[in-house]
Parts: C-alpha cells; structure tokens; sequence
C-alpha cells in the first residue's frame, strides 16, 4: 500500500471509531440544557459514556495520524512541510483532547454541570482548526484534486467555528481572542 493509501484507510478508520464513540456516548448530553437531567443521563449511562470517550480520542489521533502518512508519502518538499506542520498540530490537538475526554469521563458530575476547566476542549479547537489549514495547502501543494485542498482551507475551517460556538469553551477563546473570533463567526454566518 502507498502512504496516500495508508491515509486513506486510516482517515476511514479515526472517522469510523469517532463516530462509534459519538453513537454509543449519550449523545442527548449536549443538546440538554439542565445540568440535573444531563447528571441523571450520564448517570444512568455512565458505562456507555465512559467507552465513549477513549473512541472519542482514538479517532482523532488515528486521523491526525493519517496526516502524518501523507506527509511521509508526499514528493514535493512544500506539501511535506504543510503536511507535517497539520500533523503535529492536529496530534497535539488530540492530546488536549484526550485529557479533556479524561476529564469529563472521569468527573461526570462536573462534566454535567459545566465546571471542567475549559481549555483543554479549547486548546483542541485551536490546535484542529489551526491544524486545518496547513493540511488544505498541504493538499493544494502536494497534487491532490484542486477542490479538496480549497476545501479544507475555506469551507471545513468555518464550519468547525460555527458548530463549537455555543460550546462554554468557546466563550473562553472569544474572550482570550476578543474580536479576531467574534468577527471569524460573524463572516462564517454571512457566508452561508
């Protein structure tokens, strides 16, 4: 198998084993508003919860990992760069991530509450998001299809601030960021 293959497997597979933790982890969770309900919610599911997040992480270091692979596979010395810039980037995500997973497997009433510290979740936001961009022009650079490089860069960035902007962490990076973020949401709304 080649390297782009290998990624291509790999991408499949973070994706696949995110998406089991995501089915399997009580995913009402995040979309109730009562701190109460959502403790008797994990609560009464904390075994499925607790699986969950190790998935959670797995698929995320799994399709950092992908990006490693076609940074070792890629020909051009500038994509190769982009690349593993994306790649270390998006695997320090995940370890953010992973101990923000930890956190809320291990302390269900405080992750029910919304009294975990915040920027581990932040820190992964960031780190994905930033890591986003170098792999779009790794992409661009490294002779994959045109639109998947642009893609990445433009389209999967906004969305990726869009759908965390209720999350409390990110009232913390609007407030560590101030108006760089408030406007980055406001242009991503208009530009739907």
């Amino acid at each position: 198998m080649t390297a782009e293959q290998i990624a291509g497997v790999l991408l499949i597979a973070g994706s696949t084993v995110f998406g089991l933790g995501a089915v399997i982890g009580v995913p009402r969770v995040f979309t109730v508003q009562d701190a109460e309900i959502r403790l008797r919610m994990l609560e009464l599911h904390r075994g499925l919860w607790r699986v969950a997040q190790p998935l959670y992480g797995a698929g995320a270091v799994v399709a950092a990992l992908a990006v490693g692979y076609l940074a070792s596979g890629a020909a051009d010395g500038r994509s190769r760069t982009a690349l593993w810039g994306a790649c270390v980037a998006l695997l320090t995500g995940g370890l953010a991530w992973g101990w923000s997973l930890y956190l809320r497997g291990t302390r269900i009433a405080a992750f029910a509450f919304r009294t975990l510290p915040g920027w581990p979740f932040a820190a992964y936001v960031v780190l994905t998001t930033g890591g986003l961009m170098p792999l779009g022009v790794g992409l661009l650079l490294g002779g994959f299809p045109t639109w998947l490089g642009w893609l990445t860069c433009q389209r999967r960035l906004l969305d990726h601030l869009r759908l965390v902007a209720g999350h409390p962490a990110v009232r913390l990076l609007r407030r560590a960021h101030g108006r760089w973020h408030h406007d980055a949401l406001t242009i991503s709304s208009r530009l739907s």
